[in-house]
């Protein structure tokens, strides 16, 4: 079977990845402007291209947090792999961590429910504000895997669960009934 990737398409999740790429680009577009500028504009005072270069070291290291918050919602997509559903898990400082690595085999799921819980992938409290949501993978010898489903569409949840029921052997899987508990969570928690 051929690899899949679900990527977070929410509406909220998506102008914030546009807001970000927009400042991104104007932030690359004007360091080499400034850079340029620096290079071969003549000042006046010394004092003017102090200040010209400082803009530049600005927006120059401006690019670092950008790229970073860009790759925040790149990275921790859920993908189905041959014989296999993972996570790389979320691109964050340790501390901000919500999604870890996580895989399972399908012909080891048992069971796949979705949850909101105020933890991280791992079981480990999280605070925030509100619960997230999750789905649970269990599987025949107990084991569970969490897989965060925060800023993903009802409709992108929708076609990752119809496409793992697919895959799966083992467990019937109600992607109607699961999807109707994740657009309830997704009301009850936004």
């Amino acid at each position: 079977m051929k690899r899949k990737c679900y990527f977070k398409t929410s509406k909220s999740s998506l102008i914030a990845q546009v807001i970000i790429i927009t400042f991104l680009l104007l932030d690359i577009f004007l360091a080499v402007f400034f850079t340029f500028g620096v290079l071969t504009f003549n000042f006046k005072f010394d004092f003017e291209k102090q200040v010209a270069t400082v803009f530049v070291v600005i927006f120059y290291i401006g690019i670092i947090p950008l790229t970073y918050l860009e790759l925040t919602f790149l990275l921790g997509n859920i993908y189905l792999g041959k014989n296999k559903i993972f996570t790389r898990g979320d691109f964050k400082l340790g501390i901000c961590k919500t999604q870890y690595h996580s895989e399972m085999k399908y012909e080891e799921i048992k069971r796949v429910s979705i949850l909101a819980l105020r933890r991280n992938s791992r079981g480990g409290y999280k605070k925030s504000l509100k619960p997230l949501p999750y789905m649970l993978l269990e599987s025949k010898n107990g084991r569970q895997v969490l897989f965060l489903l925060r800023f993903m569409s009802v409709r992108t949840v929708n076609h990752l669960l119809d496409e793992l029921s697919n895959r799966c052997s083992g467990p019937v899987i109600n992607a109607n009934q699961l999807v109707k508990e994740f657009r309830n969570y997704n009301k009850i928690y936004k």
